[in-house]
């Protein structure tokens, strides 16, 4: 069976604070020591309430953050149609 080496991983988490869609990508780099090293990317979309989770904590530990200096954070709400 053939050898797939995983060198590189990067994970993206991303929430639209006005409507509040969570979206998650999985993506790695590897490679085909059999086939002379060739490389490859890999792709998978998350999902699932520890994705949530972490979102939801990196926006409030940012909201901590940004507050610095007594400034007020206010969500981003959906734009209105005209």
């Amino acid at each position: 069976m053939a050898i797939k080496r995983l060198h590189q991983i990067q994970v993206t988490i991303s929430k639209d604070v006005s409507s509040g869609v969570v979206s998650a990508q999985c993506q790695a780099i590897a490679t085909l020591p059999e086939v002379e090293n060739t490389r490859f990317g890999v792709s998978l979309p998350m999902s699932g309430d520890a994705i949530t989770a972490l979102i939801d904590n990196a926006i409030a530990a940012l909201k901590d953050n940004m507050a610095t200096g007594g400034h007020t954070v206010e969500d981003a709400v959906p734009a209105e149609e005209p």
